[in-house]
Parts: structure tokens; sequence; C-alpha cells
């Protein structure tokens, strides 16, 4: 999973304040989720469903959607 943070991705809002970003790569649905502070990284990839991988800084190759 470490290439998708790597990988450029266009992500969208997707108006779920617990899982406020949506997008595709390749095959997958992607979500990403935002964890509680300070306890746990700042957010969690979801791949298909299932947790891919955690990281507090946002990846440069990322597009994030403007602001609503």
């Amino acid at each position: 999973m470490q290439d998708i943070l790597a990988a450029v991705i266009a992500w969208k809002h997707s108006g779920d304040s617990e899982f406020p970003f949506a997008a595709r790569y390749g095959e997958l649905e992607l979500n990403v989720r935002i964890n509680d502070l300070p306890a746990e990284p700042l957010y969690t990839l979801i791949a298909d469903g299932s947790d891919a991988v955690e990281f507090d800084d946002w990846p440069a190759s990322w597009i994030k959607p403007t602001p609503a």
C-alpha cells in the first residue's frame, strides 16, 4: 500500500465527517478516515473497506479537494 502514498490521486469530498475524502485508485475504492488525536495517527487510508495504512502527513502527490 505504500505505493498509493506516492501515487497522484485526486480526492473528492465524501460528505461524511469521519471519512471526509474519497477516491479511486485503479480498481480500489479509497477513503481517508480522521482518527482520534493524539492517541492515533491523524489519518487512516481505507482501501476497499479495510484499513491499509496510517499516516500523519498528507502525501504531497495527493490532490486535496478545495474546501467546501
